[in-house]
């Protein structure tokens, strides 16, 4: 499933239906186990012809849905013990909502409104949907997934939009940024910004005025496939094992070329073609460090040639301090994905694997099928973008102890060197703790530790 969807993101093919249904009898053809999950969806536009895009695009993320469609336009009723929606128990809830649905003045161009009305007609529409989320948060316990609509015409002022001070494009992102807050209020709700898939996909690509008109369904093929993917693939990271390392191989993974036989002026990494498409991709690994994730090296070289590239090189983004634990050496990459599970004390269902080698991701699969291997593309033009489908490096919070994480790691190994130094030279535990004139801070809990608790 991994491999398809890396294809088809790579080239960017969207199938067409009956093909994605033909796919979808493969996949599950497959030996691969999937997470069922309970979706419920509560629409005020049709939402049941997203389904086999759904249920595709599930299987690629590695999970089977058992789908709910609340009835159509029915939204408060549906936050109450009785409904359809509290008795099918969702994993996740999806809402997909229109503007209007907020306030009706949302059906009306911006332009028209002043200063003071803008501000008083977002007030209302934050009010409208934290009380409709609050209600839901009272009937089911999974997460939320909370959407809107965005406008299908082209903005009331046109071209000039971007310039007027009345602008509907600078209005809607401050709305999003305050719907975003407001929902950080409810614990377990996502905001999806529709407007940066749509966005992504282009516009015209993403909508069917045909379909929009005909049945009240707003998505072409193209944007089926995407919201599909964008809802299976965070129902994905909440449900199945959550990914905590990334693993990266070095030579034609954080660089073009093999430092052992190129050297540092063979490689290639930095502003010209092959070498730019390996920067991006360390930058696209440095922000998947920002989303909580921790980073490991498992290289087969000479420790002091992959040093001279991390510490010397002028288009290394990654640094030193950006990875918790390394492994740089000519064992086994299996053995050394064990090792390195022990040392930060983590399960391998909770690594990601990347490398180039045939042979190390297939030896790693069979030795390590717990272990989620990513083959790193051999064409340059892909490699920046290989991990960004996965799923399980989707995230729904983030807290400063995640920011924190590699920092943690890299103390803790340098606690347990400083342990043995000392056991040593014959110290004891009791000496190592009162070396590190720790203090206890004893309090009630409150809010501020609610994400690291749950």
């Amino acid at each position: 499933p991994l491999a398809l969807k890396q294809m088809l993101a790579a080239r960017a093919l969207t199938p067409t239906l009956p093909q994605a249904g033909k796919l979808l009898e493969h996949l599950n053809t497959l030996d691969a186990s999937t997470v069922p999950v309970r979706l419920g969806i509560v629409h005020t536009y049709t939402s049941e012809l997203l389904d086999p895009w759904l249920d595709f695009a599930a299987a690629l993320n590695g999970i089977a849905l058992d789908t709910y469609h609340a009835p159509y336009g029915v939204t408060v009723q549906e936050a109450t013990d009785s409904s359809g929606l509290a008795k099918h128990q969702p994993d996740v809830t999806l809402l997909l909502l229109r503007p209007v649905d907020l306030h009706p003045d949302l059906a009306t161009p911006l332009a028209v409104f002043g200063d003071e009305q803008r501000t008083e007609l977002r007030a209302a529409a934050l009010s409208a949907l934290g009380n409709l989320v609050g209600m839901l948060r009272g009937v089911v316990t999974g997460q939320i997934i909370v959407t809107l609509l965005p406008d299908q015409a082209p903005r009331g002022l046109g071209l000039f939009d971007a310039m007027s001070e009345q602008s509907e494009d600078g209005w809607w992102s401050d709305t999003r940024r305050a719907i975003a807050t407001t929902l950080r209020e409810t614990s377990g709700t996502t905001l999806l910004d529709l407007d940066a898939l749509a966005a992504r996909v282009g516009h015209q690509a993403f909508f069917d005025t045909r379909l929009w008109y005909s049945s009240v369904f707003p998505f072409a093929p193209e944007g089926c496939l995407a919201l599909a993917d964008a809802v299976t693939s965070l129902a994905a990271s909440l449900k199945r094992t959550r990914a905590k390392v990334i693993v990266l191989d070095a030579d034609n993974t954080l660089w073009a070329g093999v430092i052992g036989e190129d050297g540092m002026q063979g490689i290639a990494l930095g502003p010209e073609y092959p070498g730019c498409a390996y920067v991006d991709f360390q930058r696209r690994i440095l922000a998947l460090k920002q989303r909580g994730f921790i980073l490991a090296v498992c290289s087969k070289n000479n420790l002091a040639d992959f040093m001279e590239v991390l510490e010397t090189h002028p288009h290394m983004v990654l640094k030193k301090e950006d990875f918790a634990a390394m492994r740089v050496n000519w064992t086994p990459k299996p053995d050394n994905l064990k090792s390195l599970a022990e040392e930060l004390n983590l399960g391998l269902d909770a690594f990601i694997f990347a490398d180039d080698s045939d042979h190390e991701c297939a030896a790693v699969r069979h030795a390590l099928p717990q272990v989620e291997v990513v083959q790193v593309p051999g064409k340059a033009v892909e490699v920046a973008g290989c991990l960004d489908h996965l799923p399980r490096l989707q995230i729904t919070s983030l807290t400063d102890e995640d920011l924190a994480k590699t920092a943690m790691y890299q103390q803790e190994a340098k606690r347990k060197s400083q342990m043995a130094d000392m056991a040593s030279t014959g110290g004891s535990v009791d000496d190592y703790l009162k070396s590190l004139n720790m203090k206890m801070a004893i309090g009630r809990d409150d809010a501020s530790h609610l994400p690291r608790l749950s």
